[in-house]
C-alpha cells in the first residue's frame, strides 16, 4: 500500500486565521526538484513541506538520537537569529540554559556560538529567497509503504519534532487552532506519528518510548522530568525538551506563533533521495566481502560525497 499525503498536506500547511496581523505573508515556498540518471532525486523543501508530506523512520545504518543541549540550542538559535532579523519586532534574546549538571551558568554571546553550527555544509548551488534559512541537506530513501528512511539528518529531524511539540504545548491554553496545526506535524490523524524509531533496528535504545511519552503525546512537554540521566535516550530526549522550553520561556504566544510559521514555511532543507534497492543490486557482486549494512554505508557515503562535490571538481 502506498500513501499519498499531497492533498492533505496542502490543508495542513495552510496557516490558521490571523497570521497576517503578525506581518507574515502566507506563501508557503514551492520547492524545486531535480533528478539525474543515477536515480538520485533532490528537492529544496521547507520544513513544513518535508515533514507534512512524509512519515519517517531511521535507516538501519543510523545511530540513535545523540544530540545534547548545545546541539539543540545551536539549532534553535541559528534559526531564531534569521527569524528575528526578518521580524525586528521580535528581538533576539540570549537565554542561559545551563548544563545537564548545572542549572545555570555563563550566558554565551553571539561570538561563542557559530552560525550554522548544526547545518551540514553543501556545495550544490542553491538559490533561495533572502528571507529564508537553509538548514543543509538530508539524505532520505524514496517512500516505501508510505515510510521514508532517514540516512542522514536524524538528529535534526528528532530535535525539530521535539521543538514542535514544545511550541504546541506552549500554545495549548491560548491558541487551540495553532496547537492543532503544530500537532499535525507531530502526528498525522490518519497514519500516526510522523517520526518513529522502529524497535527492530533500535530496540536497545528505546528512543521510541521516550519520544512518544515525553513529547509526541499532547501536553507531555510541560511536565518537569526528574532523574534526567546522562548518556541515555531518556536523558537526551528530556534534556532536549528542557532546553527548548527554556529558549521559548520568555516568548509571548504571538512570538511563538510567528516563529512556528517561519520555521515551517521559510526554513528549508535540500532533500536528497537515494534509491537503496539499486545500490544493493549493484553491489551484490561484493556480497562475499561486505555485509549488506556495510555495503549500504559504503555506497551511501560514496554517493553523498560525489553528489555534494563542487561542479568544478
Amino acid at each position: 500500500m502506498t500513501l499519498s499525503f499531497d492533498a492533505k498536506f496542502r490543508s495542513t500547511l495552510a496557516f490558521p486565521p490571523g497570521l497576517g496581523a503578525l506581518g507574515i505573508v502566507e506563501d508557503p515556498t514551492t520547492f524545486m526538484t531535480d533528478q539525474d540518471n543515477t536515480g538520485i532525486k533532490s528537492s529544496v523543501e521547507t520544513i513544513g513541506e518535508l515533514i507534512g508530506t512524509r512519515l519517517f523512520q531511521p535507516a538501519a545504518i543510523q545511530r540513535d538520537f545523540s544530540w545534547e543541549t548545545d546541539n539543540c540550542r545551536a539549532l534553535f538559535e541559528d534559526i531564531y537569529r534569521v527569524f528575528s532579523a526578518i521580524n525586528p519586532q521580535f528581538d533576539y534574546k540570549e537565554v542561559d540554559v545551563g548544563s545537564p549538571d548545572q542549572p545555570g551558568g555563563e550566558v554565551e554571546t553571539d561570538a561563542d556560538i557559530a552560525l550554522s553550527g548544526v547545518a551540514p555544509e553543501i556545495d550544490i548551488p542553491i538559490e533561495t529567497p533572502p528571507d529564508t534559512y537553509l538548514l543543509g541537506p538530508m539524505y532520505l530513501s524514496p517512500p516505501a509503504n508510505g515510510v521514508t528512511q532517514i540516512f542522514d539528518g536524524l538528529q535534526r529531524m528528532t530535535s525539530l519534532t521535539l521543538l514542535l511539540a514544545v511550541m504546541r504545548d506552549r500554545l495549548d491554553e491560548t491558541h487551540a487552532d495553532w496547537t492543532n496545526w503544530l500537532h499535525a506535524f507531530v502526528e498525522d490523524q490518519n497514519w500516526g506519528y510522523r517520526l518513529t524509531y522502529p524497535s527492530t533496528s533500535h530496540k536497545e535504545t528505546v528512543t521510541a518510548r521516550w519520544l512518544l511519552e515525553f513529547a509526541q503525546k499532547r501536553g507531555e512537554t510541560r511536565r518537569n522530568r526528574q532523574q534526567v540521566e546522562a548518556s541515555t535516550p531518556r536523558g537526551r530526549v528530556a534534556r532536549a525538551i528542557k532546553v527548548f522550553r527554556h529558549l521559548t520561556h520568555d516568548m509571548p504566544p504571538e512570538e511563538i506563533i510567528a516563529f512556528a510559521a517561519f520555521l515551517m514555511s521559510k526554513v528549508q532543507v535540500v532533500a536528497i533521495e537515494l534509491n537503496v534497492d539499486s545500490i544493493f543490486s549493484f553491489g551484490k557482486k561484493f556480497e562475499h566481502y561486505l555485509t549488506e549494512p556495510n555495503l549500504a554505508k559504503f555506497f551511501f557515503y560514496v554517493f553523498a560525497y560525489w553528489y555534494t562535490m563542487p561542479a568544478s571538481m
